[in-house]
């Protein structure tokens, strides 16, 4: 089966849509044809750009303005959608799905890009009928401004499969789309593994991080530190295993050297989130969900009770 994507929806447009969002738009104003890109967004970031545009910093020093053909907080006003890229925060993904559902058509593609290893799920718990793709990005960007996105580091990667309800659906219109845009795109037929890796990544550390007040410099020097990120992945590589996803036979130790590519004296983005006060975090996207999982499959997760517990996430 194959799927024309001649409408897009981004909804939320921080750090990642507003990089993937962008890209696109730019792309598509280089070759203008029948598809068409909408930003939904609110507030004074939406105000920015629908003022000014879009605009994405590049390493190098590049900028580029970037126009969808519409950007706005009210779904009425848009047509039906081919493709939906989400990337809200994980405790907004509810509230941003329920308001989709009079507007999805029966073939209205569903690509998340969140942090985490049940986002389909969560999904399809709002939208069961709807084609939903597993994905993760990597991608160093962030919001720095009322319609501006950084990007730091030339590097991104959006990794995408299949919805297991819809194998036979040819994506190859999304993947060229992606690349299209200067999107370093990877269809997967297994995407799990790659949304597993990225997972046992950014949970451990962002859990030592907000629970210990520590840069990731600062944790790559505290042996007891790198042994509880350690133990954490540990616990998280054995709930892949029990759900019969293949993570590469190092992947803890690989990952741990990881630690060293980095600035000293960076946070990580929950850790940043956790010590904004008022701010919410994605914390139960973290501790609670490996807990949660662990209980299911019969797996202990000491270490990742302790930190949820430390930081008040229980």
């Amino acid at each position: 089966m194959s799927i024309s994507i001649k409408t897009i929806w981004c909804l939320g447009l921080g750090g990642v849509g507003g990089f993937v969002g962008g890209r696109i738009a730019e792309s598509l104003t280089k070759h203008p044809g029948r598809q068409h890109i909408y930003f939904v967004a609110r507030g004074e970031h939406l105000r920015a750009i629908q003022q000014q545009g879009l605009r994405l910093m590049l390493p190098g020093n590049q900028s580029l303005v970037c126009h969808p053909a519409l950007a706005t907080d009210d779904l009425s006003q848009l047509p039906p959608p081919d493709l939906i890229i989400v990337a809200v925060k994980s405790y907004d993904l509810q509230a941003a799905l329920k308001p989709l559902l009079p507007y999805l058509q029966s073939t209205t593609i569903l690509l998340p890009l969140l942090n985490g290893i049940d986002i389909v799920e969560r999904c399809h718990n709002v939208l069961p009928e709807t084609i939903i793709l597993p994905a993760c990005i990597y991608a160093g960007v962030h919001k720095e401004a009322p319609g501006v996105i950084r990007q730091q580091g030339r590097g991104n990667t959006l990794i995408f499969g299949p919805d297991p309800k819809y194998l036979d659906l040819n994506l190859t219109s999304l993947k060229t789309m992606m690349t299209r845009a200067h999107l370093n795109c990877e269809e997967h037929y297994h995407p799990w593994p790659a949304i597993w890796s990225k997972y046992l990544f950014i949970a451990p550390l962002g859990m030592v991080t907000a629970a210990y007040t520590k840069t990731l410099g600062e944790v790559a020097e505290d042996p007891s530190l790198v042994h509880q990120v350690r133990l954490m992945m540990e616990e998280i590589r054995a709930l892949a295993l029990a759900r019969n996803i293949a993570l590469p036979k190092d992947i803890v130790e690989s990952t741990l050297k990881k630690l060293h590519d980095f600035p000293p004296e960076t946070k990580t983005s929950f850790q940043r989130d956790v010590e904004t006060q008022g701010k919410a975090n994605e914390g139960e996207l973290f501790g609670p969900t490996i807990i949660r999982l662990g209980k299911a499959l019969n797996r202990a997760t000491p270490m990742t009770e302790k930190l949820t517990a430390l930081l008040g996430l229980t």
